[in-house]
């Protein structure tokens, strides 16, 4: 009785895998638990002792036996395997069909759930390995912020530059307006020019263009960090590439979420499964063993027997 099954959405290797296991002494012994092999095969054993089982075998006897009892083929191509089961009973043997393609349904579904529990085990470990990197990027970059007391030095920076540009434009305005006095005094004195820069109005203008000078020199200082002032270029350096470090933590933990989540949808469908697409029918008449042609395999047996025995028989006789 054929039963032939074919392995829907199976990898090569799985489908190999079910081929070895339909041989296999764990799967003898699985249906011999389910329905007694060794009473349907032994039944006949009394008087046909050639065919049938010795009830006194072991599973390895009982193995041996189902390999010339069970006799399978497979299309690597298609994925189908087909499976003949030979017996003495027409209902014992459609019973051991049905319980091979269960069985091989159950290893299917088995390495499926052991294939599936990898993968989602494995995307579990990269999106907690991206949470971790996250979680200590961020750390990192606020740990920097909290020792230099600083949100965003870049933002800080700017600040500072805008500061500098408006004391710039200070000390222009007040050097133009200096230039202007002193011209106009010239003008309007005959004074020499010791006499310009000893005017109180001349003297005030230079003490603020002098401070707006000072002023300038301090801030830029802060841009390299001289004199105990904070190093702007060594902060935005750091910042940066702890800033690009927090950015590819979270591009990394939003891929690993996406794969989890992808990985899980997939783990949720049965993508590996065994279909029987001609399950096990009745049998209604006996088709082994085949009486005629046992008896011209013996009859030739004996007789190839027969005329190697005379051949030899005759070549030493001819050789004396």
């Amino acid at each position: 009785m054929p039963t032939i099954a074919a392995l829907a959405g199976t990898p090569s290797s799985d489908a190999d895998i079910l081929f070895n296991y339909l041989d296999s002494q764990a799967l003898v012994a699985r249906i011999d638990h389910e329905i007694d092999l060794r009473a349907l095969w032994s039944g006949a054993y009394a008087r046909d002792p050639v065919f049938g089982f010795n009830p006194e075998g072991s599973i390895e006897d009982l193995t041996l036996y189902w390999r010339r009892m069970v006799r399978k083929s497979y299309d690597p191509g298609a994925g189908v395997i087909e499976v003949d089961v030979r017996g003495f009973d027409a209902v014992g043997v459609q019973t051991v069909a049905q319980e091979i393609v269960a069985a091989g349904s159950e290893m299917i579904n088995r390495l499926s759930n052991v294939a599936r529990s990898d993968r989602l085990r494995h995307a579990g470990d990269e999106l907690r390995m991206a949470e971790d990197r996250l979680a200590n990027a961020r750390l990192t970059l606020t740990s920097f912020r909290a020792r230099h007391r600083v949100i965003d030095p870049i933002a800080e920076l700017a600040g500072e530059m805008e500061v500098v540009r408006q004391l710039q434009r200070d000390l222009i305005e007040e050097t133009v307006a200096m230039e202007h006095l002193s011209s106009a005094l010239g003008q309007t004195q005959n004074a020499d020019r010791r006499d310009i820069i000893n005017d109180g109005r001349i003297r005030q203008s230079q003490r603020r263009i002098d401070v707006l000078q000072r002023q300038i020199d301090i801030e830029r200082e802060k841009f390299g960090g001289h004199g105990g002032q904070r190093d702007y270029a060594q902060l935005m350096e750091e910042f940066e590439m702890l800033s690009v470090n927090v950015s590819l933590a979270q591009e990394g933990f939003a891929a690993a979420l996406a794969a989890f989540e992808a990985t899980r949808a997939s783990a949720d469908r049965q993508s590996r499964y065994v279909s029987s697409f001609a399950p096990a029918s009745l049998a209604e008449r006996a088709l082994y063993p085949k009486p005629a042609r046992l008896l011209l395999s013996i009859g030739l047996g004996f007789f190839l027997s027969w005329a190697i025995l005379m051949l030899v028989v005759y070549s030493l006789r001819d050789r004396r």
